[in-house]
Parts: C-alpha cells; structure tokens; sequence
C-alpha cells in the first residue's frame, strides 16, 4: 500500500485508458423517463382510472401526448405533424386530441396507434366529446351561430374591469367560455374582463352578473374596482383560464372553481371555489331568491399554490362519474402553474396531495421541477424490503396493464434518487428494462429534515448498495444523512427549528409524522462552502467534501466525525525549480474534491509467510 500512495503522489505515468476503443461501448435506451416538453393540457378518465397530459411543441420537444395509469404504465402517443396539443379528452376507448394546427387526431387505448385524424375547414375554438358516444362536436370559427346571450354594459357599468375610466362608453366583453349548471337550470358565461355572467336557458334572460370579488357589476355605478398596493391606485386582475362548475354527490349541490379572475398584486395565490350549496327550486323560486343563490354563496375560500405561481389549466378527478363535464364528486384537482409545474390539491379543502405513489414518476419531474438526478446502484434483496408505510390517501391512478418483462433476480437495482424544487427527494427503481419487482417511491422531507422550507439547492446525493442509507448534500455546507426504521412519534407533529452550528447534530426528531417506516433523519454535518462530493459506503461510512478544500469523514455507528482535514493537507503540487527569480509570480489556484470513492487495500507484506 505504501508503493501505491508513493506513486499517486509522484504521478502514475501509465495511462490506464491505452487500450479502450469506441467499438467497447454500445449505448442503448431501455426506459424513458420525464416529460419532453411543456405540458398544455390534462384529462382524467374516472372509470378506466387514467390520465392524459398533452405536451407544447417548443424548443425542447414536439407535442405529444402521455397516458398515465397505475404504477409504470405508460404510453406515449406522437402526433401527425408538429404541434402543440390544445385538448385531450377521453372517449369509451379511445383518446380524442385537437392541436395547434387545427387537426384532430383520435388514438385507440387499446392499440395504442392512432385511429384517424381529421383537418376540419377553419380553425376549430372548442370541441366536446361524450364518455361513452362515438361523436364529437366541433365548433369553427367560420360557423354561422345565433347569439342567445349577450352580454352588454351600459356607460357607467365597471363590469369586471378594474380600471375605473373604463367604464365610461358601452362595452361587449368577450365570450371566453360557457358551461352548464350540472343538472341544466343555468348557464354561466366567463368574459375577458374577468366577469361571471349566469343566465335562465328558458327565456336568456341575466340573472346575475359578478366578478369573484364585486357583485352587480353590469349596473351603472356599481364598484369592481380592486385596490392597489399602495393607496391612491388600482390592480388589474388575471384573465378567467378555466372555469368549472362542480357538484357533490347530490347534482343540485353546486360550487364555481374558478382558475384567474383575481387581483394581480394578491399575495395568496391559487384557485378561488365558491361554494353555492344547494340550487333552489326553479319552479318554485322567486327572481329574488335565484339571484341570491349566486350573489351570497355559502362560502368562497382559496386553494393556495406555491407563492408567485399562477394557475393557467386544471383537471377535477371524480370519485365515479365521467359525466357532469368531468365535475361531478370530485376528490382532488390537479394545477398546472404558468410555469409548467404541476400541484395537486385535495377538493374543495386544497390540502397538497404528493405525487408520489399517486403519479407516474415521469410526472413527478414537474411536480415540482426536478433540481438534480442521481444514479446508485442497490442490492435486489435490500431493495425489495424497501417499501415505506405512510398514511396516505385513495388512489389517483389505478388503471391499465403493465407489460411483461423478464425478471432480472442476481441483478442489482438502478436506484433513482431525484431532488425537487420543494425541497422533496424521491427514491425509485428505474430499472434495467426488466420487470420492477418493487415499484414503490420513497419520499424523503428535507426541507423538515434541515429545518427549513427555503434556500434548499441539492449539489450532491449518494446511497449505499448494501444498506439503503442516503446522504443529500446542499449547496449552502449541510450534509444529510437518512437512515432506513420506523418512526418512533409517528403520527406526533413535533416542533423544528434550524439550528446553525458547525459540526454534527442529531436530527433523528426530525421524521414526517405521516411516515410510519421508511427513509428517516439520521444526523446533520453543517459545513463550510457548497458540498461538491459525496459518498456512501457500504460499511457505514460518509465522506463529503466542501469546495472550501475541506473533507469529512462520519461514521454512522457513533455518529460521529472521524477526519476533518483541508485538501492541502496531504494533496502534493509540482514546485518548478528555477536559476532567476520569477517577478510576477501567480497565486496558486484553490482546489477542492469534485469525487470520493473509497477502496479496501492490504498492508504491505500482509499475507506473506
């Protein structure tokens, strides 16, 4: 052993690469992860328990279109011709999408190859499918259509426009969508000036016009205004994205989920629901007491998002019925942000639900981005005893079949570790192309775990092969180490605080209360400098180096630090010898680890008789 530190230290003059040629390597895709491009549209299909995610067609992919169901199904159909998908929606056995190009393509499920497509004359601005018919209507800009509805303000009306000066001439705001009361007494319009018009279908007369915050907005001298930041001024309010009108079990039950619509200066951001509760009795009602329903809902609350994040689309996943427009009963909503990222929220509290082991993990890389992906190598025995007990709610996906694999039973796993946005880790076969004999996602907390819910850049990941224990490093000096047992305050929520101290701490209180057994907080390394390598041993030793030049080495039996040590300490530099005396003489460089890997050497003379 000492020959081999002499010669690293004088420079191994043998090149170790001499005899590898290109024609070694053979690159081969066996599984795909992640989505190509920015996700445009969603739809969800409660009887077949599916998903579909229509794709943009931008500089990082062309559209397309994913269907996600239980686990690792998943089936990915191109589009005809390049395009942006604008609408997918689910019909009986078969996936109808409308691009950017105006051009209809219908997929069968069961085939997974595409039906037909159709290019109609003009351009198509909506189109309806039904859960179990074999038609589709299609509305053109070039079709002739009689108005029963129209919504006109009178000089003086502020409508749903903030801007007071605005409200001085007669106005038609722009019909940007329409839908039905799920049991078909109203008809709710949306307008590009961000009001809500509802109308009696029988006669077309106005019941109520409103705005999320004003009510009688098309009455002349009525307030629509929204305050500013500052005093003296006013904020414009977001377009109305998407509109939804929900019912519980019982039909007449009714509330508005409204995407946009709100004040742009709004500190709390997400999906405002108005809940109307129960629909009078058309035939028995008063003008009074409908306009009423709808001036005084029972409640009106938010479903908050991340801060700054604007929902532009959404989805509804019903417990049952696919009709209803897709509205009916529904359990959770599923967000898609002005960013692209995806946010699901239970319906109507808006709790946040986790995409693990609800979602494919392909949607997890948008849920929220993915900040950094590493590759470990797991033991198939250790791994298959990996599977976490957290409480949890029903299932999202439970739908279609997975194919059939071989079965890899001496092969170690490729083991996913992917940091989010959030603060979130998820721990996952990828797999070889084989059959995943456990395709179970382990969700690791570390925001909870380092005791803070920002500022959270993951640099480095590692995870042992023989026990499953994982270090995350970050770009602010922590080191994390997670180890696998059972949650000892399970179901307890128990008060953390960051504490700022250079060494190493005990974070083993630090577990989510929901997970039972899993991945848990082990200890903290708080170091100097962003950590830029990292690893893990199979024999429960972490190494981490700092780009200070400084390196660590914990042993996870105490735990406790063993080395601490700065590179220059034992790295050599070459000294050129020289008869002048150099006048501008160049500071050395800093240097730090990039890579650690630890080996198992013998003794000189160890062995010899």
């Amino acid at each position: 052993m000492t020959q081999f530190l002499r010669g690293k230290q004088a420079g191994v003059q043998r090149d170790f690469s001499a005899g590898l040629d290109p024609s070694l390597f053979a690159l081969d895709e066996l599984v795909r992860y992640g989505i190509n491009s920015q996700i445009g549209a969603l739809a969800y299909d409660p009887v077949q328990s599916l998903l579909a995610v229509g794709t943009n067609d931008t500089q990082f992919g062309p559209g397309q279109v994913y269907v996600f169901g239980q686990t690792r199904v998943s089936v990915t159909f191109p589009l005809p011709r390049t395009a942006s998908v604008r609408t997918v929606q689910f019909s009986a056995d078969k996936l109808v999408a409308l691009d950017s190009r105006n051009e209809i393509s219908c997929f069968s499920l069961e085939t997974t190859r595409i039906v037909s497509s159709y290019a109609p004359p003009g351009g198509v601005t909506a189109i309806l499918t039904d859960p179990a018919l074999d038609y589709a209507l299609i509305g053109l800009q070039n079709d002739k259509t009689t108005k029963l509805f129209q919504f006109e303000l009178p000089p003086g009306a502020p409508g749903g426009d903030s801007d007071p000066t605005s409200g001085n001439t007669r106005r038609y705001p722009r019909l940007t969508q329409a839908l039905w009361h799920p049991t078909g007494t109203f008809v709710l319009t949306g307008h590009d000036d961000s009001s809500l018009v509802v109308w009696d279908p029988k006669d077309g007369r106005r019941i109520l016009a409103r705005t999320l915050q004003n009510i009688h907005v098309d009455r002349p001298g009525a307030s629509s205004e929204v305050l500013g930041s500052t005093p003296g001024t006013f904020a414009f309010k977001t377009p109305l994205f998407r509109i939804a009108w929900c019912s519980k079990e019982n039909p007449d039950d009714t509330g508005l989920l409204v995407a946009g619509g709100t004040a742009t200066t709004s500190a709390e951001k997400g999906l405002s629901f108005l809940d109307l509760g129960q629909t009078p009795v058309y035939a028995t009602s008063s003008w009074q007491v409908l306009s009423n329903y709808f001036e005084k809902p029972k409640s009106q609350h938010t479903l908050a998002t991340p801060p700054n994040s604007e929902v532009v689309e959404f989805c509804l996943i019903p417990r049952r019925s696919p009709y209803y427009a897709g509205s009916h009963d529904p359990i959770a909503v599923i967000c898609l942000l002005a960013s692209g990222e995806l946010v699901t929220l239970s319906f109507p509290s808006g709790h946040p639900i986790s995409p693990t082991n609800q979602l494919h993990p392909s949607l997890t890389y948008v849920h929220p981005f993915i900040s950094r992906v590493d590759l470990g190598y797991v033991d198939r025995t250790r791994w298959l005893g990996m599977v976490e007990n957290r409480s949890k709610g029903p299932l999202i996906l439970k739908g279609g079949a997975e194919a059939k694999h071989p079965i890899l039973k001496f092969a170690n796993r490729n083991v996913m570790q992917s940091a989010h946005a959030d603060g979130t880790i998820r721990v996952w076969d990828a797999g070889h192309g084989d059959e995943i004999e456990n395709g179970s996602v382990l969700q690791i907390d570390l925001s909870r775990a380092i005791g803070r819910s920002s500022d959270i850049n993951v640099s480095r990941m590692s995870i042992s092969g023989a026990t499953g224990e994982l270090a995350v490093g970050l770009r602010t000096g922590e080191t994390t180490v997670f180890r696998w047992g059972r949650n000892k305050d399970f179901g307890r929520d128990t008060t953390q605080t960051e504490v700022k101290n250079y060494g190493l701490q005990s974070i083993t209180s630090r577990a989510e209360p929901s997970l039972k057994e899993g991945l848990l907080p082990l200890t903290l390394f708080e170091g100097q400098g962003p950590v830029s390598a990292l690893k893990v041993t199979d024999v429960g030793f972490v190494a981490a180096g700092f780009e200070t030049g400084k390196i660590v080495v914990i042993d996870l039996r105490g735990p406790a630090v063993i080395y601490d040590a700065g590179i220059d300490d034992f790295a050599q530099y070459s000294r050129r010898g020289s008869v002048r005396k150099s006048t501008n003489q160049q500071p050395r460089k800093p240097e730090w680890p990039t890579c650690i890997e630890f080996g198992v050497m013998g003794l000189e003379g160890e062995g010899d008789d």
